[in-house]
């Protein structure tokens, strides 16, 4: 199993690891970046770094955590749509998961759900099965 995490001043953190998803049975390589928890502009250079460092190992799975994301603005919409475009581009899913009520209230109401995949924090550990130490 790799497991490799940075952790910049921003408490971004990237978490390159393997894991067994749990429907399939089989290995599946996914990356977890946790995003800072205001997404914005001021914040976004970094979570883009994080990103394609992330997007570099080849993952099956890029999954983004809301767990902490209190606000995002427009710019980080257009960001996710941007990592969303190139993340298919590479045959790599992208899951959002442990948005808060709010956030995801938001995401439904622009459409937004179509075409992410949004997971509840409990569903993606279902899931994807991992642990973070």
């Amino acid at each position: 199993m790799r497991n490799r995490a940075i952790r910049d001043t921003n408490e971004e953190t990237y978490v390159l690891m393997k894991v067994r998803k749990a429907q399939m049975k089989t290995d599946v390589v996914v990356s977890i970046i946790h995003l800072p928890c205001i997404f914005v502009i001021a914040t976004l250079k970094q979570t883009e770094i994080l990103c394609n460092s992330a997007i570099k190992e080849s993952p099956e799975v890029l999954a983004l955590s809301f767990t902490n994301v209190t606000h995002l603005d427009s710019t980080a919409i257009g960001f996710l749509v941007k990592l969303l475009n190139n993340s298919l581009s590479r045959n790599i899913k992208l899951v959002l998961f442990d948005m808060n009520p709010g956030i995801r209230e938001m995401f439904d109401i622009v459409k937004l759900g179509k075409f992410f995949s949004i997971f509840t924090k409990e569903q993606f550990e279902a899931t994807f099965k991992y642990c973070i130490q």
